[in-house]
């Protein structure tokens, strides 16, 4: 037990950790994100800077600080968009069964067609870059995934005699779907989510990197990799703090979703 619980509890730490670096990057970095002191370009880490400075002399620290907000702001945009869009469609769907069903798996199966990658860029092509635009197209990248996930759950509950004595006194389906069978999905779509997560901040991370996704002055750690990519050897500091900020957000809510799927194969086993 003990065992297959120190997932979640590392995920968690992990995640708890950069969340509170970046809930104090909102009253306080060591120095402003934006402020160059040229004499100091690609300086090492120090007293001063932390984590050394950027090729305008910027505080490296002080931007992955205030890049946490980004990186979490558009993870939780496009995991609220797809998790909202994803359980709608896969909830209405796998309810309704018939050509309902039918219709709106197909349209999810096309999206599935499109490389994640693409479709984002499909999206930010009409929208344009920006930070919201970013969370919003990957988002979109995440419902296909969700829809069939909830469609799931709902077909293996709505034959279920709870589901179908709530029929038989007159619940209306929306209701039944809403109250009783969605409660029971809500497992599979956190573990869903927090994959979707990790999945948005390496989408987001890859974007910015190609200049597409959140623009400057804003901080983004994909986009603080591209302006290091042609200083590694000479500012190694400068390329591996944005690096290693990406890595642990990508591996705390990967292990967050395997320690909530641990817990619930143990729940699974009790019962």
């Amino acid at each position: 037990m003990r065992r297959r619980n120190s997932n979640l509890v590392i995920g968690l730490s992990i995640v708890g950790l950069l969340a509170l670096m970046t809930l104090v990057s909102l009253v306080y970095t060591p120095h402003d994100i934006n402020e160059m002191h040229r004499e100091h370009r690609f300086e090492g880490p120090s007293a001063r800077f932390w984590l050394g400075t950027d090729n305008f002399g910027r505080d490296v620290f002080s931007r992955v600080m205030h890049g946490g907000r980004t990186a979490f702001f558009v993870g939780s945009t496009a995991v609220a968009i797809g998790l909202v869009a994803g359980t709608m469609i896969g909830g209405i769907a796998g309810y309704a069964g018939s050509w309902i069903d039918e219709v709106f798996m197909r349209v999810m199966d096309g999206l599935l067609a499109f490389p994640g990658l693409i479709m984002a860029l499909m999206v930010i092509a009409i929208a344009g870059p920006g930070t919201f635009n970013t969370a919003l197209a990957i988002g979109i990248m995440s419902v296909p995934t969700i829809s069939r996930i909830a469609r799931s759950g709902v077909l293996q509950f709505k034959s279920m005699d709870f589901v179908q004595a709530a029929r038989t006194i007159g619940v209306r389906p929306a209701a039944i779907l809403v109250r009783h069978i969605l409660p029971n999905v809500v497992s599979s779509l956190v573990i869903a989510g927090s994959v979707a997560f990790a999945a948005a901040i390496l989408s987001e991370a890859g974007l910015s990197y190609l200049g597409l996704g959140v623009q400057p002055p804003t901080p983004s750690w994909g986009r603080m990799l591209r302006e290091a990519q042609g200083h590694f050897l000479r500012s190694p500091w400068f390329t591996l703090a944005p690096g290693f900020a990406i890595t642990l957000m990508v591996l705390g809510f990967y292990m967050i979703s395997n320690g909530v799927r641990d817990a619930l194969d143990v729940r699974g086993h009790h019962l």
